[in-house]
């Protein structure tokens, strides 16, 4: 199975003020998944070697990469999806919103770049939407 972008309706709230927008997100396949676990793992085995190579500081840095690199690469693997873009403007000022998240939870704060306001961004529910409608 190859990856898969796909775009997502959210709801913007600052205060009492909403809105709406859209996420586009890269769902990863298990071999890219499996791909990006072995390139970080790849990055530590360097660091390894560089580390070790550093007189003094060697003492420290190896059994902090070692001890690291695990977590590093079952992190890598973890991670499902990440947030590509954001189309979602400020629900109080209509201002354009900082994108500093690319994991994807929920809910997701971004601060408007106009007011400096926080900015909540959840997907809209079934529920909600059916309301709406």
């Amino acid at each position: 199975m190859d990856s898969q972008v796909v775009t997502r309706k959210i709801e913007v709230s600052c205060g009492e003020a909403r809105g709406g927008g859209s996420l586009t997100i890269h769902l990863f396949s298990a071999n890219e998944r499996r791909r990006r676990a072995l390139k970080t793992l790849a990055i530590c085995l360097v660091a390894l070697v560089v580390g070790a190579c550093i007189p003094g500081a060697h003492i420290i840095l190896v059994p902090v990469i070692i001890f690291v690199s695990p977590w590093l690469v079952y992190r890598a693997w973890k991670v499902t999806s990440e947030i590509s873009s954001v189309d979602a403007r400020c629900a109080q000022c209509q201002g354009e919103l900082t994108r500093l998240t690319t994991a994807e939870r929920y809910p997701i704060f971004e601060s408007c770049l106009s007011c400096r306001r926080e900015n909540r961004l959840q997907p809209v529910s079934d529920y909600s939407a059916r309301c709406n409608a």
